[in-house]
């Protein structure tokens, strides 16, 4: 009976739920790394949450857009070197919650050393040193050492 109540006059049972506080990525941290976790607080009332992931704030077209019962969710599907915006709100059968918005960057990419190769031996005692581009690097550090901890640079 109580079941059929709240299917048919959901609101006598249910009030919509409380905005979510997000817990991590922290908002406009920069370098976060993959694998990403997603956290949020619980929200009382709430019978799922709705993730979404997007490269816009106005979150036109979303990277992810999940549902879940859980607080967490965790990918690796994010590229490197992105801003990302990222919203959560609360869910149940009387509505849902105003979302929870922040936004991160994730971590610049490594560059591959492209010339010489890595254990080349006969190398040129002038090379002409090449590695890849990184989406986002400003500029780039070298360094030469004469042993692999780098404490002879």
């Amino acid at each position: 009976m109580r079941l059929l109540i709240a299917l048919l006059f959901p609101t006598l049972l249910f009030a919509q739920p409380s905005p979510v506080q997000l817990i991590t990525p922290q908002d406009s941290s920069v370098g976060v790394t993959s694998p990403i976790q997603f956290r949020w607080s619980k929200s009382t009332g709430a019978m799922a949450y709705a993730l979404q992931v997007s490269l816009s704030n106005a979150f036109t077209s979303n990277v992810i857009d999940q549902s879940s019962a859980d607080t967490t969710y965790s990918t690796s599907i994010l590229q490197m070197s992105i801003r990302y915006y990222w919203r959560v709100r609360a869910e149940n059968l009387s509505g849902a919650s105003a979302w929870s918005q922040r936004l991160f960057t994730t971590k610049l990419s490594i560059p591959s050393l492209l010339n010489p190769l890595q254990d080349e031996k006969d190398v040129n005692l002038r090379p002409t040193l090449r590695w890849s581009g990184v989406i986002s690097a400003s500029r780039y550090i070298l360094q030469l050492a004469t042993d692999s901890l780098f404490v002879s640079t």
